[in-house]
């Protein structure tokens, strides 16, 4: 079964602890629940405790050091849908938000009525993972 984005919580995890507490905020007054990480670990944390049907990841992809940690969080949470936001434009040679397990990629700036078009459509369907 599967619930409204704004009755489950989502994970938010950037590194900026500010710029995601004021995320974090506009998402609630649009009444979604967030949790937020502000690690790649402490977000390991979140979904290895919790079930999330969606997870937003802010990311500088032109940080090819974060890689194997943005890796590792899709690997940990194999059903949840990962919507990056990419803070930096990445360079052709950079990778792309398949390299970070990001299932959809949203370049900053962008239109939170975007954000929150994404959320409510993955709310509503499963994410399959490869077997």
């Amino acid at each position: 079964m599967f619930h409204s984005f704004r009755s489950q919580p989502i994970l938010l995890v950037d590194p900026a602890f500010e710029l995601g507490r004021g995320l974090r905020h506009q998402l609630i007054r649009h009444g979604v629940r967030a949790d937020l990480a502000i690690t790649v670990g402490a977000a390991r944390t979140c979904v290895e405790s919790k079930d999330y049907p969606v997870m937003i990841v802010i990311v500088d992809l032109s940080n090819l050091h974060s890689l194997p940690g943005w890796r590792q969080l899709r690997a940990a949470a194999p059903r949840t849908w990962m919507i990056v936001v990419a803070t930096k434009a990445a360079d052709p040679a950079a990778p792309t938000d398949p390299d970070f397990g990001g299932d959809v990629c949203l370049p900053t700036p962008f239109r939170f009525s975007d954000l929150l078009s994404r959320l409510a459509l993955f709310s509503h369907r499963r994410r399959v993972t490869a077997v």
